[in-house]
């Protein structure tokens, strides 16, 4: 993952949430962005993590590109809706999942909106 995203290696850091047993950031450089978020506690957690702080825009989508529990891990492509600057999920148990914003994937959004009928 480090490899195909250069935001991971020598992206700018910013904290976005920060508690026991969770925590979020992300990484940004030029117009992409991922986001990490791990789940080390035993129980499941839910969550509103704000992203507006990284220019993502406040109504646009993410792609998950890693997703990882004690029982499985994958990196199958999965959209991920940002609503009001914020996505809200709920991770299990001793997980992670990073997420990735572009510009092409925004892009996306746009095209398929276009093509879903009124």
């Amino acid at each position: 993952i480090h490899k195909q995203n250069k935001e991971l290696r020598i992206g700018s850091l910013k904290r976005l949430q920060d508690e026991e047993h969770v925590i979020a950031y992300g990484r940004m450089y030029n117009n992409e962005s991922c986001i990490v978020i791990m789940n080390n506690d035993d129980k499941t957690h839910k969550m509103s993590i704000p992203l507006w702080e990284l220019g993502i825009p406040m109504n646009s989508a993410l792609n998950r590109i890693m997703y990882s529990t004690e029982k499985e891990y994958n990196e199958k492509a999965k959209y991920v809706a940002v609503k009001e600057g914020k996505i809200w999920l709920e991770l299990p148990a001793t997980s992670a999942v990073v997420l990735k914003y572009t510009e092409k994937a925004e892009n996306l959004k746009k095209f398929l909106a276009f093509l879903s009928p009124m």
